[in-house]
């Protein structure tokens, strides 16, 4: 088994903060790769529609878990504004849930930023999207 830095990165990022995550069967435009989750940092708090378009939450991997959170986190502040942001994750732009969201992220993004650096999945998205290298990895633990 080859050794990937990127998910003993997220290891050690997720055992360092106390993280924890928790799906809900709830759901963002009724999309069932958009699950809300509870994220946890230490004692606080956030509820996240997280993007799993490969369904990874059905995996017992806190790992896992905590890189699609940073990637959908990563993904909202790459977007320029809420309608890239939509179309970015093929979401109704017309949902007002979505909107909601997409607002709430703003401050979700800069608090998480302030309590663990920068934020960063650690894992390529063209591994990612491939299923490759450490993404590959990081699906076949547990």
């Amino acid at each position: 088994m080859k050794q990937y830095p990127e998910i003993e990165q997220l290891s050690s990022l997720r055992k360092q903060f106390a993280i924890s995550i928790h799906p809900f069967n709830v759901y963002l435009c009724n999309r069932s790769d958009f699950p809300k989750v509870e994220f946890k940092i230490g004692s606080k708090s956030y509820h996240i529609f997280v993007d799993d378009e490969y369904h990874d939450f059905k995996k017992d991997n806190p790992d896992l878990h905590l890189c699609l959170v940073l990637r959908t986190l990563e993904m909202y502040e790459d977007a320029p504004d809420f309608l890239a942001w939509c179309t970015q994750f093929e979401l109704d732009a017309s949902n007002s849930t979505a909107r909601e969201h997409h607002m709430e992220l703003g401050h979700i993004y800069r608090d998480i930023e302030q309590q663990v650096g920068t934020v960063d999945s650690y894992i390529s998205d063209l591994d990612f999207q491939l299923n490759a290298g450490a993404a590959q990895e990081l699906r076949r633990l547990r």
